[in-house]
């Protein structure tokens, strides 16, 4: 695997890192350094950083959400990444569902849901 995504379960920004990820149909292994000690000690290796998300592209390391960042390591691994050719082919340059949505609506949502059930 490629792609990589060192995260943690209630990282906004691990979520939106993810959620990119996913828009674009690109795999990802998904490790939770709160959990997994050897990951996080090798995330923290790789990057020099405690925080998450860092993502690896390739020999690239990305720090956080960096949609540009994102974009350009996947440029460069593109072929070995993305879909089938064919898949992409059906749809239209510069349709809106190629393109990424804004992934923080989804996660306010979620978050005013999971504060709609805490005060219950």
């Amino acid at each position: 695997m490629k792609v990589k995504v060192y995260s943690t379960p209630t990282c906004p920004y691990c979520k939106m890192t993810k959620a990119w990820l996913q828009l674009k149909g690109i795999e990802f292994e998904d490790l939770n350094v709160a959990e997994d000690i050897e990951a996080r000690n090798h995330m923290i290796q790789r990057s020099g950083q405690m925080g998450v998300p860092v993502t690896e592209i390739g020999d690239k390391v990305i720090i956080g959400f960096d949609e540009e960042a994102l974009e350009e390591a996947v440029k460069s691994l593109k072929p070995d990444l993305e879909k089938p050719e064919e898949e992409s082919k059906d749809k239209p340059e510069g349709n809106d569902e190629t393109k990424p949505k804004n992934p923080e609506t989804s996660e306010e949502a979620e978050n005013k849901e999971d504060k709609e059930k805490s005060e219950k």
